[in-house]
């Protein structure tokens, strides 16, 4: 009987101590999301200042639209070298600016500068 108190005694133990080993301070969360998101701020090469960041236990989320891959690397990047960071999953999506490549007027149509050239728009 004693034996079997002493190892269920053990095994509560272990439980908590290895629970209590998991556990992120949710403080700690919010200085890595500041953090991330003042370096992505003090980015000169990239407009990064839009992007979304999130920490849930030391895992950053990146989300948001980048007119490239480079800019979308570079996010990881800065997130990733946050100290107290343990991955980041980036769901940055790469998107090419609005109002890059064709224009169209509303109807579809090339705008008319395009239209007295000859040119047609894609579809």
């Amino acid at each position: 009987m004693a034996r079997s108190l002493l190892r269920g005694l053990f095994l509560v133990g272990l439980v908590v101590a290895v629970c209590a080993c998991a556990t992120v301070d949710p403080w700690q969360d919010a200085r890595i999301e500041s953090e991330v998101k003042a370096r992505l701020v003090a980015e000169k090469d990239a407009n990064l200042t839009r992007l979304g960041v999130v920490s849930r236990q030391a895992v950053v989320y990146l989300t948001g639209n980048v007119p490239s891959a480079e800019q979308k690397a570079q996010a990881e990047s800065v997130a990733s070298n946050v100290g107290g960071v343990r991955r980041v999953v980036n769901a940055i999506e790469v998107r090419a600016r609005q109002g890059a490549g064709r224009r169209e007027g509303s109807s579809g149509e090339a705008p008319p500068e395009d239209r007295a050239r000859g040119v047609l728009p894609v579809r």
